[in-house]
């Protein structure tokens, strides 16, 4: 919908266009491109970018914990700390 005498295109989609099936990979293709367009528009929102980044932050730090070579790397800090004390 728009203004008086305004025209929309039609959407262009890979489905819509052949007269045969389409390959599998195309198809999915177009979901991935759909999928990125759609978050583009969700993720230009200053606060759908400042709850990410939230939860990313909280997923980094439990990662660094569970992953066991930054583990080893946080437990040897900790000990040189308690030795200089």
């Amino acid at each position: 919908m728009g203004f008086a005498g305004e025209h929309s295109p039609a959407p262009v989609t890979l489905s819509a266009t052949p007269a045969r099936p389409l390959p599998m990979e195309l198809v999915l293709l177009e979901s991935i491109l759909q999928v990125f367009v759609t978050m583009n528009g969700v993720a230009t929102s200053p606060f759908v970018l400042l709850v990410l980044a939230l939860i990313g932050g909280y997923l980094g730090s439990r990662a660094v914990e569970i992953i066991p070579f930054t583990r080893r790397i946080i437990e040897r800090r900790e000990a040189q700390a308690a030795e200089r004390e």
